[in-house]
């Protein structure tokens, strides 16, 4: 009887042993999950590609991206008067890279605006007016830039407008790769 306890302690512990080890992995694998989501979220560039080009000078201009079928259909660009002291080539576009590690819902839509005369920076901000494409209700929209590295940079949204489901955002700077989450 008493080797017959025995055992039945040694089991009854291993259990015990087991499910301590199986309670210990799932913190392990939920503190892992949680410091895998603090990384910074970042862009993987892709293929550019240029579907409009315009140019623009000192009395500025308002451009739309449409009948492309393409990602930045409707799509439409303000440069202010005086934001610009000599006339300028742009092109836009898009990136088909992804956005890794995001929170939110992102877009899937890198858009691109390039020129081949350096704009560091303009004396009025452009204003860029996006048609969003997403599901749900979002709370917000966040924009962001993306540098050369991949680094995103969020930018201010201006205005949000839910029903004709377009949002806007102002920036100085010329190149500028951009993509945008959906908050909810």
């Amino acid at each position: 009887m008493k080797k017959f306890l025995k055992i039945i302690l040694i089991i009854i512990a291993a259990i015990v042993v087991l499910i301590l080890g199986l309670i210990g992995f799932g913190f392990l694998q939920r503190e892992y999950q949680i410091a895998k989501l603090s990384e910074p979220a970042y862009f993987e560039y892709g293929k550019t590609i240029l579907v409009k080009s315009f140019k623009v000078g000192p009395v500025g201009g308002l451009f739309e991206i449409k009948n492309t079928d393409t990602p930045i259909d409707g799509m439409t660009i303000e440069i202010p008067k005086g934001a610009l002291d000599k006339e300028i080539n742009f092109s836009a576009g898009y990136n088909d890279g992804v956005l890794k590690n995001v929170r939110g819902e992102w877009s899937e839509i890198t858009g691109v605006l390039y020129s081949e005369q350096l704009v560091d920076l303009m004396s009025k901000p452009m204003l860029i007016r996006i048609s969003m494409k997403y599901s749900g209700d979002p709370k917000a929209v966040v924009p962001y830039a993306i540098d050369e590295k991949g680094k995103i940079h969020s930018l201010t949204t201006l205005s949000m407008d839910k029903e004709s489901r377009t949002f806007s955002y102002a920036t100085f700077y010329i190149p500028l790769t951009f993509t945008w989450t959906n908050v909810y």
